[in-house]
C-alpha cells in the first residue's frame, strides 16, 4: 500500500519530531479513531520519489514548506523544486509544517486547530441542546440565590 492512500477511514501525518508545533500536531492526531499513519523524518528517510509523490499532491509549492533559514540563516530566491526535495531529504528540520494527508490531499498544516476538522473530535461526554432552550441554573451551595 501506497503511504499516501486516498482511503477516507485513514490520515497521514508526514512531520518533524523535533519541532514544537510537529509534536502537538502528531498528539491531536492519535486522538483520531481513523487509522493513523506516522512518518516522522528527524528519524526515518524519505526517499526522493516520495518527495516528488507529496510535491505533486501540495495544494500550493514546495517552497512554502520548507524553512530555508534552518539551513541558511537567510532564505534563497532561486531554488527549483528538485533543490528543495533534496534539501528536505538531506535536512529534515528545514521541514516548516507538519503535512497531513486525507482522502487523497494534502494539508499544510500551519495550526494546531486545524487538525481539528480531520480527526472527529468528540463532544467530551457535553449534551447539545436547543438555543431556545432556558439554561438550567439552581444553587450548588449554601446562601446562594439565583432570580430572573
Amino acid at each position: 500500500m501506497h503511504i499516501l492512500s486516498n482511503d477516507q477511514r485513514q490520515i497521514t501525518l508526514i512531520y518533524n519530531g523535533n519541532h514544537g508545533l510537529h509534536r502537538r500536531v502528531r498528539a491531536l492526531c492519535t486522538a483520531t479513531k481513523k487509522a493513523l499513519l506516522t512518518l516522522d523524518i528527524s528519524q526515518e528517510k524519505i526517499s526522493q520519489t516520495l518527495w516528488a509523490a507529496i510535491e505533486s499532491s501540495l495544494p500550493g509549492d514546495l517552497n512554502e514548506v520548507v524553512d530555508l533559514y534552518e539551513i541558511e540563516g537567510q532564505p534563497a530566491a532561486n531554488y527549483s523544486q528538485h533543490d528543495l526535495m533534496k534539501i528536505l531529504e538531506k535536512n529534515p528540520d528545514s521541514l516548516a509544517f507538519p503535512l497531513l494527508f486525507h482522502q487523497g490531499e494534502c494539508h499544510i498544516i500551519k495550526q494546531e486547530a486545524e487538525v481539528l476538522r480531520f480527526i472527529n473530535v468528540d463532544s467530551g461526554g457535553f449534551e447539545k441542546t436547543m438555543h431556545t432552550e432556558a439554561p438550567r441554573i439552581k444553587s450548588t451551595t449554601r446562601e446562594e440565590s439565583f432570580t430572573n
